[in-house]
């Protein structure tokens, strides 16, 4: 986190939602999974979503549909994924 995330910034629903999006589309296997933006006031000014280092459409969207708590921050995690056959 970078800025003044608010206190109720949470994203436990944002990693539930990519996980609904990624599950059918990858194989089994360990996976790499990024994500970050960027909050200026209500909107989001940047985001990012990446697998495997290839960008995430969906993911994307997912982050940017996302209801976050206003204000001046910044959020990036980086997750491994491990797909079970």
């Amino acid at each position: 986190m970078q800025g003044e995330p608010p206190n109720n910034l949470v994203c436990g629903g944002l990693l539930d939602r990519l996980k609904e999006a990624l599950l059918p589309k990858l194989s089994p296997g360990l996976h790499w999974i990024r994500y970050f933006f960027i909050m200026e006031g209500h909107e989001i000014n940047v985001s990012e979503a990446l697998v495997d280092n290839l960008d995430f459409p969906e993911g994307r969207a997912v982050i940017d549909g996302m209801d976050w708590p206003n204000g001046k921050y910044a959020a990036r995690e980086f997750l491994m994924m491990e797909v079970l056959a």
